[in-house]
Parts: structure tokens; sequence; C-alpha cells
């Protein structure tokens, strides 16, 4: 019975803020890379553009956006993983534990800030009752998941470690993929669904990073989908695939939890920033917005001796 880990991401672009990636494991007998799990939880989720009270979950551009609010985005990540959290701090020890010492010194960080923020706690519930019943039904032994968030100063220091933007983001996905190498004690595949980022191809260099301990072989590299295996007493195979976060639902997912991560940690920072500077608008942080903002609290910056590194990802 295999492990299915669906890897994405959300903040890759923006100038504010942090960038957080995570992996979503199912542990089901199936093939991983035909089975579709948004048909076999159909009773219980949806995806974007379907109608009822069913658990949306796709990619998150889709389910959240400034006009849609945080409610399906909160909901769906919630109600299918956390339901039973009550701060942040309880969601990072849960799936971000080693990123907590980037994450304490945040500007406006509130390891105490209430969850949910914008469903109801007994809606979370029901939905996740609903959810464990038919993961119950389709098979679906255990779920597993990991967060690596990267806030602005952690972002920088990277920078000067791999030169790139592509380098940070790797780095992130190999940590993912070294923890998902042993989502429990037994010695049953992992097969890694990964949304593929930018234009590269080849990833068998960073995939040899992450797991030191095998041999990685190329299956086959393309524009659109490169695919790994390593064996050993556990075997590992990858598919890094274009708009994996649209085709597989854990990768969805994970997207979703990277985004909903992201976006508590932005009202933080906002919050922090609209106290220091009366009349600010908020951001989300991307490019062209960023700078406008990055702009208005310098003068605070400067006052409360905040360093550039510690706000502005310089790429």
């Amino acid at each position: 019975m295999p492990w299915i880990i669906g890897i994405d991401e959300a903040g890759y672009g923006p100038n504010l803020g942090p960038l957080v990636q995570t992996a979503v494991g199912f542990h089901l007998d199936c093939d991983p890379e035909t089975v579709c799990f948004w048909k076999l939880l159909s009773k219980t989720v949806r995806r974007f553009g379907q109608n009822g009270k069913r658990i949306l979950i796709d990619d998150s551009k889709k389910v959240y956006g400034s006009q849609r609010g945080l409610e399906d985005l909160e909901f769906g990540v919630l109600a299918t993983l956390f339901p039973a959290l009550g701060s942040l701090s309880l969601l990072l020890e849960l799936l971000a534990s080693s990123s907590l010492p980037h994450v304490v010194n945040e500007l406006g960080y509130s390891a105490e800030e209430p969850l949910p923020v914008t469903v109801e706690a007994c809606a979370i519930s029901d939905g996740a009752g609903r959810f464990r019943s038919a993961c119950e039904r389709a098979g679906i032994k255990s779920l597993w998941v990991r967060s690596r968030i990267t806030p602005a100063a952690r972002f920088n220091d990277l920078l000067d470690q791999w030169d790139s933007k592509a380098g940070v983001l790797a780095d992130g996905v190999c940590e993912l993929i070294h923890l998902g190498r042993r989502p429990d004690e037994s010695l049953e595949p992992v097969h890694f669904l990964i949304d593929r980022q930018g234009g590269r191809w080849y990833h068998s260099a960073m995939l040899s990073s992450a797991c030191p301990d095998g041999w990685i072989d190329v299956i086959d590299e393309g524009p659109n989908c490169s695919r790994y295996h390593c064996d050993g007493p556990r075997k590992l195979h990858w598919t890094f695939q274009v708009e994996a976060d649209s085709l597989y639902l854990p990768v969805a997912l994970a997207s979703m939890t990277s985004k909903y991560l992201r976006e508590i940690f932005m009202r933080q920072f906002n919050r922090f920033w609209l106290e220091k500077v009366p009349g600010l608008k908020p951001t989300a942080g991307y490019p062209g917005d960023a700078a406008r903002f990055y702009e208005s609290i310098k003068p605070a910056m400067a006052d409360l001796g905040i360093e550039e590194r510690r706000v502005w990802r310089r790429r």
C-alpha cells in the first residue's frame, strides 16, 4: 500500500511575506498516477466550479482570491487536515516545527492567533467528520502533512547561499522530500507528485541531495513531466508535473495549505505595519503593490531599527 505525497508552494513570487511549501500525503492502495481522489471522495469534496456544500479542494489560486475571501480556503484546509486546532502555534507545532526558529522573530508574529479566523469551529468539526468517513470508505488509511516556512530574512540568507530564487525553492522541496521518505515506520513505497516550478526539466541532482542513501534513476524528462525512481528497502518515485495542482488532489491540498499559512502570516504582517503607519493600505506582498507598501513603511523601519533583509526579499 503506497503513500502518495503531493508537494506545492505559495508565495514564490512576492517580495513581502514568507514562501510556504507543503507536502500532503495519503496512504492508499492504488496506482498513484491514475487514481482520482476527487472521484474517490466525490460525496464529500468538490472541485472549483462544482456546486454543493461539499468541501472545495483545488488549486489554491482558484479557491482563494481577494474577491472570494478566506472562507473556502480555511474550511478546506482545516476540515480535511487540522479540525481540532485553536491557535496558530498549535498548527505550526503539528506541521512546521523545524521552521519555528525562523518564524518566532517575524514582525507581528503572534503564536496565539486564534484559528479558525473566518469559519465557525462547529462547521469545521462537521466537515471533518464527513471527510474522515469518506476517507474510511475510500480505503485511505492515514494522512501525513509537513510544511516549510521561509520568511524574508531566511529567504535572503538562502539567496546568499544559492544565488537564485530557484535554489531557495529547491532547498525547501528537498527538505520536504527528505521528511516524506519516511512518513511512517513501514517499508511501503512512496510516490511524490510535485508541481513543477519554472522551466526546469532536470531534477536528479536535487533528488540525490534529498536522498543521499540511494541511486536516482531517470525514467523520462520532458517539458511537461519528468519522472524518477530510487530502489532500496523503501522504493521512492517522483513525478514533476506542470499544473500538478490541477491534476492531483494531494498537490491541490498542499497548495491550499501553503496558501492558508501564508495568508495567516500576511494578516499578522499587515496588522503590525498598519499599527505603525496609520492610514496604510494592506498588501498581499506581490510585485508592484509590494513596492508601494515598502516605501510607505521605510521611515517606520528606520525609527524601529529594522533591517531591510528582515522585510524585503531581494528577488
